[in-house]
C-alpha cells in the first residue's frame, strides 16, 4: 500500500472511468480528476451509494433508498451535473451494468430492471430470484445474474426482445461431513505373548479405550464440517455495543430529508408544526412489531439502519434524554404523547402490547375504527 485517503465516511463502491475516480458515499458520490488534481462532490442520493457505472455519457448510481441517479459531465463547465432520477426498486440497489444499450440494476427487493439508455425508462422486470441480487454482467448475447438464494441464472432475449431464463445453476452448501479417523490394528508385544495376566488388563483398557473411539466418532460425524461453520450468518450487535451517536448521526439525516420534503411540498411560505422524531418512533414501532420481513426490511431501509436493535437504541437515547425531563435542573420539560390504537377486532398479540408499553412506555389500547372513527379522533 503506497497511501491511504480517509474520506471519514462509509465506502459503498469505487470505479475510474478515464481521468477520473468516482466513490460512493453516504449521501453522495466523490469525484477526483487525477490529472487536474480536483474534486467535486455530487449531491442528490438519499442513504449509501452502493454501486456506480458509466454507459451513454451518463454516470449511474444505486443508492440506498431504491433510487438510481444519474450525472452528464459539462466540459464546459467541468461540473457533473444531474440528468435524471430513475425510480422503481423499493429497496437498496447494489449491482450496475451497462451494456447491449441497456441499463440493468440489481436490487436487495430480489429484482432485477431492465432499462433503456434512449430514454431511461424501465422497459422490464425479472423477479426470479428469491433473494438479494448482488451482480450482473452482459456477456456475448446473455446476461448473467448471481443472488443470495445460491443461482447464478442465464437470460437470454426471446421473441419480442423480453429476456427470459435459458439455465440456472444452482451452488450446494451442504456441507461435507468429517470421515473419522482410521483405526491402526496394533501388535501383541512380548510381554503380553508371556504374560497372560498383564495381557487380560491391557485388553480390559482397549476396550475402554473403543468406547471412547466410538463416542469421540459420533461426535465428529454429528458435529459442523469446517464448510459448515464458515456459512455463518451476521448478526447484528445487541443494543449495548451499538454505536449510538453514528445511529443518531443517520437518523438526524432522515429528519432533515423529511423536513425539506415537507417544507418543499406542503410548507411553502406558512408556518407548520412538525416532527420528524415522532415519525421515528411511529416507525421504529412499526417495524419491531411487525411480523412481515418485507416491511421491516423497507422501513430499516428507509431510516438507513442496519438493524432492529440499532433502531431500539435510538429510541431509548431519544426517550431517556431528549425528551427527560429537564425542570429540576433548570433545563426544559417537554411533553410528549406515545400511543398506539388498533382496530379491535383485529385483536393484539401480547408479545407487541409488552413490547409497545414496557419499551416505547406508549399506551395501548384497542379501539373502533369501524363505527366510532368520529369520537376516537375527536
Amino acid at each position: 500500500c503506497t497511501s491511504v485517503l480517509n474520506l471519514g465516511a462509509e465506502v459503498g463502491c469505487v470505479i475510474a472511468e478515464g481521468p477520473w475516480l468516482l466513490v460512493g458515499m453516504p449521501n453522495l458520490v466523490r469525484a477526483w480528476n487525477m490529472e487536474t488534481n480536483t474534486d467535486q462532490s455530487l449531491s442528490g442520493p438519499v442513504g449509501q451509494v452502493y454501486s456506480l457505472v458509466v454507459g451513454s455519457d451518463l454516470l449511474f448510481a444505486g443508492t440506498q433508498d431504491g433510487s438510481i441517479l444519474a450525472w452528464r459531465y459539462n466540459a464546459a463547465t467541468n461540473c457533473f451535473e444531474q440528468a435524471a432520477s430513475l425510480m422503481g426498486h423499493t429497496l437498496p440497489v447494489v449491482t450496475l451494468y451497462v451494456g447491449a444499450n441497456r441499463l440493468y440494476s440489481g436490487s436487495m427487493d430480489k429484482s432485477i430492471k431492465v432499462w433503456s439508455l434512449e430514454n431511461l425508462q424501465c422497459i422490464q422486470t425479472l423477479t426470479d430470484h428469491t433473494s438479494v441480487v448482488m451482480s450482473l454482467i452482459c456477456w456475448d448475447q446473455f446476461l448473467l445474474s448471481c443472488s443470495l438464494d445460491n443461482t447464478v441464472k442465464i437470460w437470454a432475449a426471446v421473441e419480442g426482445g423480453n429476456l427470459e431464463v435459458t439455465y440456472t445453476h444452482e451452488e450446494e452448501n451442504k456441507p461435507k461431513k468429517m470421515a473419522p479417523p482410521k483405526e491402526k490394528k496394533q501388535k501383541l508385544s512380548t510381554s503380553e505373548t508371556i504374560s497372560p495376566s498383564l495381557s487380560k488388563m491391557k485388553m480390559k483398557k482397549k476396550k475402554k479405550n473403543k468406547r471412547k473411539k466410538r463416542v469421540s466418532k459420533s461426535l465428529i460425524t454429528s458435529s459442523p464440517s469446517h464448510s459448515e461453520k464458515d456459512l455463518v450468518t451476521l448478526s447484528p450487535p445487541p443494543i449495548s455495543k451499538v454505536n449510538v451517536e453514528k445511529a443518531m448521526k443517520k437518523q438526524n439525516d432522515v429528519a432533515m430529508f423529511l423536513t425539506e420534503k415537507v417544507i418543499s411540498a406542503v410548507a411553502k411560505n406558512s408556518n407548520f408544526v412538525f416532527s420528524p422524531a415522532s415519525i421515528n418512533a411511529a416507525l421504529t414501532m412499526v417495524a419491531a412489531s411487525s411480523k412481515e420481513e418485507q416491511l421491516t426490511s423497507s422501513i430499516l431501509s428507509f431510516l438507513r439502519s442496519y438493524s432492529m436493535d440499532e433502531l431500539k437504541a435510538v429510541f431509548s437515547e431519544i426517550a431517556t434524554i431528549v425528551l427527560a425531563d429537564g425542570s429540576a435542573s433548570g433545563g426544559p420539560k417537554i411533553s410528549n404523547v406515545n400511543g398506539v390504537w388498533m382496530e379491535q377486532s383485529l385483536g393484539v398479540d401480547p408479545s407487541s402490547k409488552d413490547l409497545f408499553e414496557n419499551f416505547f412506555k406508549a399506551t395501548c389500547a384497542l379501539v373502533d375504527f369501524r363505527f366510532k372513527v368520529s369520537f376516537i379522533l375527536g
